[in-house]
């Protein structure tokens, strides 16, 4: 059994609670309704949108473990984490900005290459984000018992 814990004040545990509200906003809003704007607000093909999708969540399933080997072995005065989930909050808002604009003039083809590209590099800086803050609940405690304390819901 594991000796008496000193237990994080409430007040720790909501901030660090807090970065949770961003990956469930972004995962919202840009899962949910990036499909009804590129077919019906964009004017992309649907042939396009499945095929950008589909490309978008291959590169996010790719870049996931390369992002968490680099954020392993990054070594700051600032901590492994902190300075990855800094340096993707301008590249996200850039990206998430860049993802709702309408072109109505551009071909189908260029249409699919803007949108991918932005939708790729949306996915790579929340990635960015998301695996470096999860990675915090490890490293708040050495105690398993602080962590799910921390993490349950």
């Amino acid at each position: 059994m594991e000796a008496r814990l000193k237990l994080r004040p409430l007040w720790r545990k909501l901030r660090l609670l807090r970065g949770m509200a961003a990956m469930v906003w972004q995962h919202n809003f840009g899962c949910h309704f990036c499909t009804p704007f590129l077919l019906d607000v964009a004017g992309m093909h649907p042939s396009y949108t499945g095929i950008l999708i589909l490309l978008g969540r291959c590169w996010d399933a790719l870049s996931d473990p390369l992002i968490g080997h680099f954020s392993d072995r990054w070594h700051t005065s600032f901590g492994r984490r902190r300075p990855w989930i800094l340096m993707s909050l301008i590249p996200f808002s850039a990206s998430y900005f860049f993802l709702w604009q309408v072109f109505p003039d551009m071909s189908q083809q260029l249409k699919f290459a803007y949108y991918l590209l932005v939708y790729c590099a949306m996915f790579t800086s929340m990635t960015c984000y998301y695996v470096s803050y999860s990675a915090l609940f490890v490293e708040t405690s050495e105690s398993i018992s602080q962590r799910n304390q921390i993490t349950r819901a």
